[in-house]
């Protein structure tokens, strides 16, 4: 049965590989020496929000539970100033602060984690599983792809800069932090067009930038354009994000045809375009002045993971082992 999950929008492989986005199997890397390696029931590669919370599932079903996180100070919730909209939580705390009681819960129930960067997977047609770090070679029956949603480089100046003082990617989440303010909203998609519509319940303006005319028959699309606080900018691009300190304090936007860019004043620039921007120099604390809150989308169950009742007390083991050339199954 198939026990390869994905819960983000990819991991990707050996340094500018595409992301793996199925369970295709990839070859396994024939360089490799003499490797640890550390044999369990489900590997998780991810420590966010939707990685932590399947380990605590499996690890609180007692099936020997791996997490490969690469840095857990850089994922969309360790970058968040504060906790806005989730239910239970202070909204004092913060994104790391919530973060760290995720993972230290799962690891309560025996969850082993662990710091490492994922370089290669193979999914053999026999079931198991191999994830490959610097350090150690894991091999499981099961393995989840949580690696989030910050996988794309950011498409504009000052994106990564503001994301979390001023820059989103949720108006859902981050909407009515915007109330009498405005906003930019870019992009063109049917998320762009639902995240506009719903900031006009609270922005003063919303300026939506896209990159060419509406098409009439869009519905949802003209009765966005019919909302008294929303400006349209058609064939316009957004060239820059800008700010301070304190966050996002406007934008330059160029209309086609146009010499120079225009600049707006405005609050918050919400993106919608393929992904969301990360950069791994950032910290938790970098965006401690930022309005901007997160919520923790819903995570996937895991599945294909049938044992046993003999067998639902294995432990893992750890050997050390030459990794030798395969070819691709």
């Amino acid at each position: 049965m198939l026990a390869l999950l994905v819960a983000g929008p990819g991991l990707a492989l050996r340094g500018g590989a595409p992301p793996l986005r199925s369970p295709l199997p990839c070859r396994r890397p024939a360089a490799l020496r003499m490797m640890t390696e550390v044999e369990c029931d489900v590997v998780i590669v991810g420590g966010g929000p939707a990685g932590m919370t399947c380990a605590l599932y499996t690890a609180r079903a007692d099936h020997k539970t791996v997490v490969l996180d690469k840095n857990p100070a850089v994922g969309a919730l360790a970058i968040t100033s504060h906790i806005a909209n989730y239910p239970g939580v202070d909204k004092s705390m913060t994104g790391a602060e919530l973060l760290d009681q995720m993972r230290n819960q799962a690891c309560e129930y025996g969850t082993d984690y662990r710091r490492a960067q994922v370089f290669g997977i193979d999914a053999l047609d026999s079931g198991e599983k191999y994830v490959y770090t610097p350090d150690a070679t894991y091999k499981a029956r099961a393995l989840v792809l949580a690696t989030g949603a910050m996988g794309r480089p950011p498409s504009y100046k000052g994106e990564d800069t503001f994301l979390g003082k001023g820059v989103s990617y949720c108006a859902t989440c981050d909407g009515a932090l915007y109330r009498d303010r405005e906003v930019v909203v870019a992009g063109l998609n049917q998320e762009a067009v639902e995240e506009a519509q719903f900031l006009t319940k609270f922005a003063s303006t919303v300026h939506w930038i896209t990159n060419k005319d509406v098409e009439p028959s869009d519905e949802h699309a003209q009765d966005l354009l019919a909302e008294p606080n929303v400006k349209h900018w058609s064939h316009t691009r957004l060239m820059s994000i800008d700010g301070d300190a304190s966050g996002v304090t406007g934008c330059h936007v160029q209309q086609r045809g146009d010499e120079t860019p225009q600049e707006l004043p405005v609050d918050g620039v919400f993106i919608y375009v393929a992904g969301c921007a990360w950069d791994a120099s950032r910290t938790p604390r970098s965006c401690h002045a930022s309005p901007h809150s997160f919520s923790p989308r819903s995570s996937l169950p895991l599945a294909g993971l049938n044992r046993s009742p003999t067998s639902s007390r294995r432990r893992s083991t750890t050997r050390t082992t030459a990794a030798s050339p395969s070819t691709t199954k």
